[in-house]
């Protein structure tokens, strides 16, 4: 049986995201972004009522 070279592995560094610099800033953006929604909608809910 042929003895197998074992598999280099290189880490990859992560790409920082396209916009806003840091991964961390976007999932905080879109938190805020979903919080501001349901704000909007609950306000709405309000003003709707008779």
């Amino acid at each position: 049986m042929p003895e197998h070279d074992p598999i280099e592995r290189r880490e990859v560094p992560d790409e920082p995201p396209p916009f806003l610099g840091a991964w961390r800033r976007i999932y905080v953006s879109v938190l805020v972004y979903l919080a501001a929604i349901i704000a909007l909608f609950y306000l709405f809910e309000l003003l709707a009522r008779p």
